[in-house]
């Protein structure tokens, strides 16, 4: 799993979720975006130095029902343009093509294919580097109404580095999982999972990038088999409240990668008014070994936020969350805690009409290391317009 610190990355505009979400019912719909990003500490360093980026995207979504089959398509272009490092100018490509089907009033089937497409934040890595994941998808389900339902899927994800010196990381997955559900009258869930899967890295002998670009840190096998069990729930305490909840515990079995560990994450929702919606939680990751260059042993991050639709056309928001990151053993560099704040004090859109909206956001972030070059602050504005036919 990636846990961004990129503000850009994080923003709605500058990703599918600027793009028709699932429920979407028109037939064909596209639009574009641009967007100015100012951020006073690109490079993350103790000694700040500023860069603007431009972001120039485009999309076109698909969403059509035939019988009681559904199929979903959407794909963006997003093109960075940096005005003092044109050797970090990148053009990526990221989508999502869906086909859920129903087969009698029991069976329903879903096939899925995605790829998700990102530039590393400095801190990871300083020079070029456009990470890609593409993962595949496919689930039978059996059950209807409000009552038990089993399934079995698969997945197969490759994730791969544009950056020779990162083609260490380059990995290949493949899972399989069982699954039964519950779905209670007031359509609150619970899914209990099994998964059996394996991954291989097949760079590794390239090895990983640390504190210095050129150097690379070898490892000797970082391909490992897992079994995890899972609880996945959501539920609908009120009308106004739905709180969700995802507990996993694991078992990797391999020289680098070995042991069991935990995956938590937390979150709840709260409509306070017709305008005004709350919500915060907590989540907790022990990623693999060669997932990210930096190979955090642990992340636990607290995360909260607010949203207030002031007039129709104007909404307004805000959110913090606080990240800490355990250094340990198979880490590089020496064992420690890191902490980050990241602090959003004002997100606001203005919805001029169905097509045509303008946003701004904002955000202050501050990480504390016992490192020095791994030590900064940057504050970061984004302004942007998007039309969407």
């Amino acid at each position: 799993m990636r846990d961004s610190l990129s503000f850009l990355r994080a923003l709605p505009l500058c990703s599918l979720a600027a793009m028709p979400a699932m429920a979407q019912t028109d037939f064909f719909s596209a639009g574009a975006s641009v967007r100015q990003l100012w951020d006073s500490n690109y490079e993350r360093r103790p000694e700040k130095e500023s860069e603007r980026i431009t972001v120039s995207s485009a999309f076109v979504a698909l969403d059509k029902t035939l019988s009681r089959q559904r199929f979903v398509a959407r794909w963006q272009v997003a093109h960075y343009d940096h005005d003092d490092r044109p050797d970090l100018d990148a053009t990526i490509n990221e989508g999502k093509i869906t086909w859920q089907g129903q087969w009698g009033n029991r069976l329903k089937s879903r096939l899925e294919w995605m790829r998700d497409s990102y530039p590393v934040d400095r801190l990871e890595f300083p020079d070029k580097d456009i990470v890609k994941r593409d993962e595949a998808h496919a689930l039978i389900r059996y059950g209807a109404g409000h009552r038990l339902t089993l399934g079995i899927g698969g997945r197969q994800a490759e994730q791969t580095h544009s950056n020779g010196l990162r083609e260490g990381m380059d990995y290949d997955e493949d899972e399989g999982y069982f699954e039964a559900g519950y779905t209670t009258g007031i359509q609150s869930t619970m899914f209990l999972r099994v998964r059996y899967g394996e991954r291989t890295y097949p760079n590794q002998e390239i090895g990983i990038p640390v504190d210095d670009s050129e150097v690379l840190e070898p490892y000797e096998d970082l391909d490992f088999e897992y079994q995890q069990a899972e609880l996945e729930t959501t539920w609908k305490t009120t009308a106004k409240t739905d709180l969700t909840a995802t507990l996993a515990y694991f078992n990797r079995d391999g020289v680098v990668n070995d042991g069991t560990g935990a995956l938590a994450i937390l979150e709840a929702t709260w409509a306070a008014t017709e305008k005004t919606e709350f919500n915060g939680g907590y989540s907790y990751r022990e990623p693999a070994v060669g997932e990210t260059s930096d190979s955090p042993k642990g992340t636990h991050t607290l995360f909260a936020g607010v949203q207030w639709q002031w007039t129709p056309k104007i909404s307004l928001g805000a959110d913090v969350n606080y990240v800490q990151q355990k250094y340990r053993n198979d880490s590089p560099g020496p064992d420690r805690d890191e902490k980050v704040y990241n602090i959003s004090p004002l997100q606001v859109v203005y919805k001029f009409s169905e097509q045509f909206s303008i946003r701004l956001d904002t955000r202050w972030v501050d990480r504390d290391s016992p490192l020095r070059y791994r030590t900064y602050t940057s504050s970061q504005a984004v302004l942007g317009m998007s039309f969407r036919y």
